[in-house]
């Protein structure tokens, strides 16, 4: 009897999330989310933020779209190329 405890209390782990409770909120608060539209309607902030036009951001994710786009799981969405993009040139 003693032996099983033992052994539970061995092999009992804390679970992990695959998507932490900050990430899940991303989609409304993240920067990509709430920045990337006012960028694209005005060029001059666009500029100061990713230092390139926002033809040349588009341009650049033309080509390498699908190189970076990921599949969505049924555990957790995937980051888009747009987002991707953003973060590698911030």
């Amino acid at each position: 009897m003693d032996n099983i405890w033992w052994t539970s209390l061995l092999f009992t782990r804390k679970r992990r999330f695959w998507v932490h409770n900050i990430s899940s909120r991303r989609e409304s608060f993240g920067e990509f989310h709430n920045l990337l539209d006012d960028l694209l309607k005005d060029e001059e902030r666009f500029w100061r933020y990713f230092r390139m036009s926002s033809y040349t951001f588009k341009y650049i994710l033309e080509l390498i779209h699908t190189s970076i786009k990921k599949q969505n799981t049924n555990f957790r969405r995937s980051i888009s190329p747009e987002e991707r993009l953003m973060v590698t040139l911030r």
